[in-house]
């Protein structure tokens, strides 16, 4: 009985020990980064990390929130920067942002109505627009999608221009992209499994063209949903769940034409010609066009899975990945070099500990086992 007794406390201080020791670990770390999105020219570069919702920052001052930061991708300095205080219940997770064509103003989290829309010089907010962020095109026109319509602004004044309706909840047409001339809107139906194309160029708002995807069997919402700046093409990534793999779609933005198929998984170019894809068995960054590998770039990185953000400049020279937490790399992606590793800061982390009751239920087993085995050498 003593014997088995030992045993258990053997066990038990095993058990306490190791919940103690590997879950509950204080360190320095950087946050997950969650959205980058580049001016026109590559210049800038906006950043948003969020908190990983497995632990908290010790230093509570220092916010639960998500971080922005505006940087200089040339000189790697930050121009500006919001780092939220700390809401004790309420962890934002999921906080995306977005540069304007021009790099005069950035949207703030597209999930969030009204959409506020900031000042990148000063960081100050300069106008709220109702709905929810969908598309800015370089025709200054903004688009939002609200309760029953899609409402198109002036993305000068901010001013409505008008709104209009496609027969059901616009959340049901997602995700989608406005033309370069923002005269037509294209979309993916999750109800039809097709992507639709829509003339919003009047009041009347015809459909134009749909792209049944039904023969290409069940598939994931699209991603990197894309309307060419050339306005030829439409492009995106979806997951076909038959053969678990990823596509890269390319449709004749005229007449919705698939004109490429293949099996890839990446960011596109936004001229749809070209897509960045990570291989974290040589730590290569893939530059591919559609007819096969480009170019290939050292990142020295280790410890990497994938890109796990994107983003490309219109002018399409520059490209800014990020590979590890807090970790971004600025790539010209003609000479293939990284011209800049930018490094968001670091926080006292706290990993949140799990409910010991696994380990007290594992003790219990145990010691149930130790006793049912005595009693049964006992009665025999």
């Amino acid at each position: 009985m003593k014997k088995q007794l030992a045993i258990v406390g053997i066990i038990v201080f095993i058990i306490t020990a190791a919940w103690l020791s590997g879950c509950a670990q204080n360190g320095e770390g950087r946050r997950t980064i969650s959205s980058l999105s580049l001016s026109a020219d590559g210049m800038k570069l906006l950043s948003v990390t969020n908190v990983q919702p497995s632990h908290i920052e010790k230093n509570k001052t220092l916010g639960h929130g998500p971080d922005l930061q505006i940087w200089n991708t040339s000189s790697g300095g930050i121009l500006w920067g919001e780092y939220p205080s700390y809401v004790a219940k309420n962890i934002v997770t999921g906080l995306d942002a977005f540069f304007s064509p021009d790099g005069k103003y950035f949207v703030k989290d597209f999930r969030e109505t009204p959409v506020n829309i900031y000042n990148v010089s000063s960081g100050e907010l300069a106008a709220n627009i109702s709905g929810y962020y969908i598309d800015w095109f370089p025709n200054n026109r903004i688009i939002t999608m609200g309760d029953q319509e899609f409402i198109i602004w002036n993305a000068t004044t901010f001013k409505e221009i008008r709104t209009f309706s496609l027969g059901k909840m616009p959340y049901s047409y997602y995700p989608a992209s406005l033309s370069p001339d923002g005269n037509k809107l294209a979309f993916y139906s999750s109800d039809l499994n097709s992507v639709v194309t829509v003339d919003i160029s009047d009041e009347n708002s015809q459909f134009l063209w749909k792209t049944n995807l039904s023969e290409e069997g069940r598939i994931s919402t699209p991603n990197d949903f894309e309307w060419s700046i050339n306005n030829t093409t439409i492009g995106f990534f979806c997951y076909q769940y038959s053969n678990k793999t990823n596509y890269l779609f390319i449709l004749d933005a005229t007449n919705g034409t698939i004109l490429n198929k293949k099996e890839a998984d990446g960011f596109l170019s936004p001229d749809c010609k070209k897509y960045a894809s990570y291989d974290k068995n040589k730590d290569f960054l893939e530059i591919f066009n559609l007819d096969g590998l480009e170019k290939t770039i050292k990142m020295n990185l280790q410890n990497v899975n994938g890109i796990r953000v994107a983003a490309w400049s219109y002018d399409m020279n520059t490209i800014a990945v990020s590979i590890q937490d807090g970790i971004i790399q600025i790539i010209n992606v003609s000479s293939g070099e990284v011209t800049k590793t930018l490094e968001t800061r670091v926080y006292n982390l706290h990993y949140s500990i799990p409910s010991p009751s696994i380990a007290y239920i594992l003790v219990v087993i145990v010691t149930s086992v130790l006793f049912w085995k005595r009693k049964k050498i006992i009665s025999s």
